[in-house]
């Protein structure tokens, strides 16, 4: 609830710049299916519901969410426009809520899923900025409105990408072999072939990437894609 008043927060603060992109447009702020009062509605529902429950999980949890809460106010505001620190603070709202989840169930913090989670989110991000450089070349705009990325960016993101994808696969090979592993696998070798697995899928989301076949945002393509629900039965 309170990560969906911060995303309606942030289309009303983007609803001009949507209003130009080829397929945010259709969004229901931009394209004015949703007035602006109710959207302030839903963002103030959202907002006041999740805070209630949120004090009803304890001190640190709602301390967590607040800490969530305010950067999204910071990027939302500000930092949106400044080139791989937003990719930075989306891996960071990502992993803040995995943190969150750990509190009330009483689960001890694990450095490895932490670390693990940080590369896979900040591969996820930035292939999220390199489709907006394909929309660009699509409509040959040479800037994407409201960010600071230009249509020249697309090859350096790859790049960063790509490169924190294979090292999310790395940190998983590099788990089969701590002692943690030990107290909870009898046979952790086994775990060895998720590295493949993982490959395989951040590899290929980032080829469809390349020949312009996501045109959302990458979360919102894999949970439509079959063959991502089968690399998810086999892990």
């Amino acid at each position: 609830l309170l990560a969906s008043s911060t995303y309606v927060l942030n289309d009303i603060m983007d609803v001009d710049h949507d209003r130009k992109h080829p397929r945010k447009k259709n969004r229901p702020i931009a394209s004015g299916d949703l007035t602006m009062f109710n959207a302030y509605a839903v963002l103030l529902v959202c907002l006041l519901v999740g805070g209630w429950l949120a004090m009803g999980l304890g001190t640190k949890f709602f301390f967590v969410v607040t800490i969530y809460i305010i950067l999204t106010l910071f990027y939302s505001f500000y930092l949106k426009k400044i080139i791989i620190l937003d990719v930075i603070l989306l891996m960071s709202f990502y992993t803040l809520r995995l943190i969150a989840g750990h509190i009330p169930d009483g689960i001890p913090f694990s450095p490895w899923l932490l670390s693990f989670s940080i590369f896979l989110f900040f591969s996820l991000g930035l292939l999220k900025r390199y489709v907006d450089t394909i929309i660009m070349h699509e409509n040959n705009e040479p800037f994407f409105s409201g960010r600071s990325y230009s249509i020249n960016d697309g090859n350096m993101l790859m790049t960063l990408g790509t490169g924190s994808g294979l090292v999310s696969a790395l940190v998983l090979i590099l788990y089969t072999g701590s002692d943690q592993i030990q107290q909870f696998y009898t046979t952790p070798m086994l775990l060895v072939a998720l590295a493949p697995v993982m490959l395989y899928w951040i590899s290929r989301l980032w080829l469809l990437a390349e020949r312009g076949m996501i045109k959302s945002d990458p979360v919102l393509y894999v949970m439509k894609d079959k063959i991502s629900y089968l690399t998810f039965l086999i892990v």
